[in-house]
């Protein structure tokens, strides 16, 4: 993938949308939407992918990230209307910038990634043995490394074990697409300054979709 268009672009970041928008449906209810989940989580096995809609199965997979980022980028960025979503996708793409300047945290993601691509020909996507592993990669990488995220909602929900996982997991995953949309030219400057062009983009992609009609 050595070129990339806007619609790269977009997709990209609709998949860190797509990761922030998970995380909270299961910090608020204690479940996520299935096939964006398993979309999100299996773009973090999409190493060798030829596209960036085939790391996410297909850009109908990010239907999810983008009704999130047109419904979060359409309204005045001010505190008051500082949502959780908001909040993770902001605070991700810093994270993501410190964590690739750092180059031992770096290749210990890389490793890690490759050590889950390897688990991935043994078990399903969420089974437990990979999900742990993507949690405690995530742990691993951001240790002691700032701005760092606090996930709020439910606590019955956030103290179960799988679901406290589920959360690590896509957080890495978030971290995954806004390294790919940095990757693909996106900057977090233009996040707060191209805000309406970011929507029309987004609205483009999923009237495609939508023209495409329901998927499985």
């Amino acid at each position: 993938m050595a070129r990339y268009s806007e619609g790269d672009r977009i997709l990209a970041l609709a998949g860190v949308f797509q990761a922030a928008e998970l995380v909270q449906q299961i910090a608020r209810t204690g479940r996520a939407e299935e096939v964006s989940l398993r979309a999100s989580l299996g773009s973090l096995m999409a190493v060798d992918a030829d596209s960036v809609e085939s790391i996410y199965g297909g850009r109908e997979k990010l239907q999810l990230g983008l009704d999130s980022l047109i419904a979060t980028l359409s309204n005045p960025l001010t505190p008051q209307r500082l949502t959780p979503v908001s909040y993770y996708v902001a605070t991700l793409v810093s994270l993501e910038r410190r964590l690739h300047r750092n180059a031992h945290r770096a290749d210990l993601l890389a490793e890690g990634i490759r050590a889950a691509v390897n688990k991935s020909r043994m078990f399903d996507l969420m089974d437990e043995p990979l999900i742990e592993h993507l949690a405690a990669l995530y742990q691993e990488i951001t240790q002691g490394l700032q701005p760092r995220i606090i996930v709020r909602g439910d606590g019955t929900h956030l103290r179960q074990a799988r679901n406290a996982s589920l959360v690590r997991s896509l957080l890495l995953a978030a971290i995954r697409s806004a390294y790919l949309w940095r990757q693909c030219g996106g900057s977090r400057l233009a996040v707060l300054l191209r805000r309406r062009n970011l929507v029309a983009l987004a609205r483009r992609e999923r009237g495609a979709i939508s023209a495409v009609g329901p998927f499985e």
